[in-house]
C-alpha cells in the first residue's frame, strides 16, 4: 500500500510525530510537501482558485489556508494517476494510528474496491453514517459503511478512479478538501469503517496552515440567489423523499464516543 503524508517540512515537531507513528507500524510512507496557500501571491491564487465557482457553490469563499490543503490533496491525486497507483492512503500529519494491524485493513479493501471503481474510505473518527444494504463486514474487526457528512480528510484511502475524477474536476481549487457529502452528490460513494482505526494526535488542537479555516457563510455583496433557490429545493427534496427512509446512526452511541488518541 502507498501511504502518503502532507507535511510542511518547517514543521519539525509535527513531521517527528508522524514518522515515529509510521514506524510504530512498520510502514513505508512517502512525504508528500503541503501547498501554504498563505504565501500565495494574487496571481497564483487567482491561478489555482475558482472564487466564483466557490460562492456559487457554497455561498462562501475559501481561506488562503483551505486552499493550500485542498491543493496539497490534489497534488496527491494527480500523483496517484500518473503513476498508475491501483490505490493509496492519504494522511495528515496530526494522526495517530490507533490499529498498528491496518495493512490487513488494507489488503481486504484493496479486494474490495480495485483501482478501477471510484471510491474512498474513510479511517479516521466518523460520527454519523448510514446502515443499510450497502453495509459490508470487512473482516472480523471491521465494518464499513456509507459516510454521512463527514468533514475530516485527516485519513483516508482512495482508489486511482476516485483520484482521476478529483484531478479532473476540482482544481483550480473551489471545494475544501473534507467536503465528502459534495463528492458523495456529485462524484462516488465516500465509505466509512468502525470501528475506525486513525486517531487525532496532539498536534491536531492547532494547524500551522490553517487547514480549517472559517466555516461560516461569506456571502458575496450581491445575495446568493441562486445558492438559496438550489439549497432550498435540494433540502426539501431531501427532506421529503430521501430522509424519512434513511437508517441514521451514531457511531459514539455504539460505546461511547472512542478517543481520538491512543
Amino acid at each position: 500500500m502507498n501511504y502518503f503524508v502532507i507535511n510542511l517540512p518547517r514543521d519539525i515537531e509535527r513531521r517527528d510525530s508522524i514518522i515515529n507513528e509510521m514506524q510504530k507500524c512498520k510502514l513505508n510512507f512517502s512525504f508528500i510537501e503541503a501547498v501554504d496557500g498563505r504565501l500565495f501571491s494574487a496571481e497564483a491564487i487567482k491561478i489555482n482558485y475558482n472564487e466564483e465557482k466557490s460562492i456559487e457553490l457554497f455561498n462562501r469563499k475559501m481561506t488562503p489556508g483551505e486552499i493550500g490543503c485542498a491543493l496539497s490533496h490534489i497534488k496527491i491525486y494527480n500523483k496517484i494517476v500518473t503513476e498508475r497507483l491501483p490505490s493509496a492512503v492519504i494522511l495528515e500529519d496530526d494522526i495517530c494510528i490507533t490499529d498498528c494491524h491496518i495493512e490487513k485493513l488494507l489488503t481486504d479493501l484493496e479486494k474490495i474496491y480495485p483501482g478501477d471503481i471510484p471510491v474512498v474510505v474513510l479511517l479516521n473518527f466518523v460520527d454519523r453514517y448510514e446502515s443499510n444494504k450497502n453495509d459490508v463486514m470487512i473482516n472480523e474487526k471491521y465494518s464499513m459503511h456509507d459516510s454521512y457528512r463527514s468533514i475530516s480528510s485527516s485519513a483516508y484511502f482512495i482508489t486511482q478512479a476516485a483520484a482521476k475524477i478529483l484531478s479532473e474536476n476540482i482544481f483550480p481549487a473551489y471545494v475544501v478538501a473534507d467536503k465528502w457529502e459534495y463528492f458523495q452528490e456529485k462524484f462516488f460513494p465516500v465509505k466509512m469503517i468502525i470501528p475506525n482505526c486513525i486517531g487525532l494526535s496532539e498536534n491536531s488542537l492547532s494547524s500551522t496552515i490553517e487547514l480549517t479555516g472559517d466555516r461560516r457563510k461569506k456571502v458575496k455583496l450581491k445575495f446568493n440567489y441562486k445558492y438559496y433557490l438550489k439549497k432550498n429545493i435540494k433540502t426539501v427534496i431531501f427532506n421529503l423523499l430521501k430522509k424519512p427512509f434513511m437508517q441514521l446512526k451514531r457511531q459514539s452511541d455504539l460505546n461511547g464516543k472512542p478517543s481520538q488518541t491512543p
